[in-house]
């Protein structure tokens, strides 16, 4: 090659060896690291060994792309080891400008002692400046995808902001959203003072590619980004094995936990003999199996109870923590009735006040196992007392709600699939949300094989959402493609859930009056 272009020693495959045992469990860690970072959670990428350079005063390498050494090739990952040099930057550029500089390690004064990586894409341009001095030692892997998943490869040179300006401008208008989880931890402090600034490693990444895309779509396709914290409970898993759900319910700490913050609270045990029936169902009934909540096992203990201090005290406790859970589980089926009931009966009237205020406010999506709990508690259809009062004041808000869904759902059959999400390919996209039913992939995949294609129709019918139809692989190992069908069962479905919401209305009509659309009354 000419010397004007690149300048440089190298070694094959074949002529290197790695004595060093931690060196493939290194590589094997970096590969996951990678990986991630490259948004390839799904795929088992692979690090192919290319070359081994070695770069001497005045070594460089122009301005380039890589071409394609493997098969499936996304990626080039390079490692420098320890070297004693000056310059040898690996710079890469986006749109003919000059956007990233790596220096393994120089500024630090670390290059010397520790090997150092970096990774771009197989079509980024980059280039190596010269080396001023020294010599630097450098192994070139190639990253490239298994072979029955070479449909996932980038299939154009676009950088990933002109990717993400596509997506951006296809996200429909109104108030739809998306949440994109921080691998990274930070304080609030942290977050209150410096917002997106505080952001780190691949969240920066993510984020600037998002921030710089943003700023190229319409303004009235503009996103708006905000940082939220999300929180999550997990009471039991809906598929439980039995002999784990065994150790749950001979967890020590658990029973120690029970015995001795929740129980002195009541009083003398062994006194009050209508606790003792209470407790040994408790402790009989598989706790874990049923999913019982810190605040409904104390809820079901003050159900037993025959009044006295001790239920007042715990009352007054668990009344204070129900309201500090997520709506989503102060809502549980299972819960409301108890929680409506004793906060109905809890002496301090504010305690009702509050929950009241809680549900006034609530997402009325969540109300109908409120509703429904104050309801199955409303002794022999009385209308005059509080809890009732309280359901009627929420249902207006449940009605207004479920008329809008029925109002959306309520529609003729159509193939659009208005809510279709096919993250591999915008026309599937389009196509799934569109008029058409059934279409054929000969211009838009390529497929190594018929059973490449055949494995990507199974896989994309197993994470299909908010669609329905078939896929189908077709033709030969030569021209191998997909024939996609839509079915009836999204818009059935979405019939079923119509039906539910209007016998739901008509329901809530009978029992508490609520007027409909047209101002009459039941």
């Amino acid at each position: 090659m000419d010397d004007n272009v690149r300048k440089s020693w190298q070694l094959e495959p074949s002529q290197v060896e790695f004595k060093n045992p931690l060196w493939k469990t290194g590589l094997y860690d970096l590969t996951q690291k990678i990986t991630e970072r490259l948004g390839y959670a799904d795929a088992r990428l692979e690090c192919v060994l290319y070359k081994l350079l070695v770069y001497e005063e005045g070594g460089h390498f122009a301005k380039h792309q890589d071409t394609e050494k493997e098969d499936g090739m996304i990626a080039t990952l390079v490692v420098q080891l320890p070297s004693l040099h000056e310059g040898g930057d690996l710079v890469i550029y986006s749109n003919g400008e000059a956007k990233h500089r790596h220096d393994f390690g120089k500024a630090d004064g670390t290059a010397v002692f520790l090997p150092h990586y970096a990774v771009h894409y197989a079509d980024a341009e980059h280039a190596l400046v010269k080396v001023t001095k020294g010599f630097r030692l450098a192994l070139v892997y190639s990253i490239c995808l298994p072979k029955e998943q070479h449909h996932l490869k980038r299939v154009s040179d676009k950088p990933l902001s002109d990717d993400l300006l596509s997506a951006i401008s296809m996200v429909s208008d109104g108030n739809e959203s998306f949440a994109l989880l921080l691998s990274h931890e930070y304080t609030e402090k942290s977050i209150v003072d410096f917002g997106c600034e505080a952001l780190k490693g691949v969240d920066r990444v993510r984020f600037g590619a998002l921030e710089e895309a943003n700023a190229l779509v319409a303004a009235d396709k503009k996103l708006n980004f905000y940082i939220a914290e999300l929180t999550h409970f997990v009471l039991f898993a809906e598929h439980y094995d039995e002999a784990g759900c065994f150790e749950c319910k001979r967890d020590p700490a658990l029973v120690n936990f029970f015995f001795t913050e929740l129980c002195p609270g009541l009083g003398g045990i062994g006194e009050n003999e209508t606790l003792i029936p209470s407790l040994v169902a408790i402790i009989r009934n598989p706790i874990g199996k049923d999913g019982l909540s810190e605040v409904e096992l104390t809820l079901q203990v003050i159900d037993a109870l025959d009044g006295g201090d001790a239920q007042k005290a715990l009352l007054e406790m668990v009344l204070e923590e129900a309201m500090e859970l997520k709506d989503e589980l102060l809502c549980s089926p299972k819960l409301v009735p108890l929680l409506c009931k004793w906060s109905r009966r809890s002496s301090d009237d504010s305690n009702f006040k509050k929950f009241s205020e809680k549900l006034s406010q609530m997402d009325p999506g969540l109300l109908r196992p409120v509703i429904e709990g104050i309801s199955q508690i409303s002794a022999d259809g009385d209308k005059t007392g509080k809890l009732f009062e309280l359901a009627k004041s929420i249902v207006p808000k449940r009605v207004e709600w479920l008329n809008g869904k029925i109002g959306e759902l309520n529609k003729p059959f159509t193939w659009e699939m208005t809510d279709a999400k096919f993250r591999d390919s915008r026309k599937v996209q389009e196509f799934l949300r569109g008029p058409e039913e059934s279409m054929d992939t000969k211009n838009d995949f390529t497929f190594d094989d018929f059973k490449e294609a055949d494995d990507f129709a199974k896989t994309s019918l197993a994470n299909q959402r908010g669609a329905s139809f078939t896929m189908e692989a077709a033709g030969s190992d030569k021209d191998a493609y997909l024939k996609i069908t839509k079915t009836r069962k999204w818009f059935d479905d979405r019939q079923k859930i119509l039906e539910q919401y209007m016998a739901e209305v008509s329901n809530l009509m009978e029992h508490f009056g609520e007027k409909t659309d047209d101002g009459d009354t039941n």
